[in-house]
């Protein structure tokens, strides 16, 4: 197996198991990482509710899913597709294309278009 395959399959296992160990302890227990965004403003940052979003998706709640963070909801498809793409792009040493970086900067600049107008209209 390539360094840089074997590399890659460890990150995943990594962010897995972190991702799988915040999940039991955000269920299991009331402890939570705060948005730090909120904290500081009061606002809801773009990310907000993104880890709601999954434990609901998870019980296969998607109406509350969707009420968590309605933009990531709904582009979570795509997140995970360029998530994919990009790993499989990185682990065969190519360069991510250029459309697909236009694609990515548009996508974060609704992204933000949405965390601004989620706190002005209270989504």
């Amino acid at each position: 197996m390539r360094k840089k395959t074997k590399q890659t399959l460890i990150s995943i296992l990594i962010i897995s198991g972190v991702g799988i160990a915040y999940y039991m302890i955000v269920t299991l227990t009331p402890f939570y990482i705060p948005c730090p965004v909120k904290l500081v403003t009061g606002h809801k940052c773009p990310g907000c509710g993104i880890s709601t979003m999954l434990i609901e998706l998870s019980r296969l709640n998607f109406r509350g899913a969707f009420f968590a963070n309605p933009f990531l909801f709904i582009t979570f498809p795509f997140l995970l597709f360029e998530i994919i793409f990009n790993v499989v792009y990185s682990v065969k040493g190519k360069k991510n294309p250029k459309a697909n970086r236009i694609v990515l900067i548009i996508y974060i600049i609704l992204l933000l278009a949405f965390g601004l107008l989620r706190n002005v209209f209270c989504w």
